[in-house]
């Protein structure tokens, strides 16, 4: 899992590894709702959806 493998990697602390969690699934719930995924995101959604 992603999560698992920053805090191993990197000591992230639990609030860390929590807010990039949150940060996940908002992004996910962005995609979900334009029809993609994680695996069929584009550069342009990452791009739109960072402004």
């Amino acid at each position: 899992m992603f999560l698992d493998a920053q805090a191993a990697d990197f000591g992230a602390a639990r609030n860390t590894q929590e807010a990039y969690g949150r940060d996940l699934k908002d992004f996910l719930a962005y995609l979900e709702a334009r029809g993609a995924g994680f695996a069929t995101a584009t550069r342009a959604m990452v791009e739109d959806y960072l402004v």
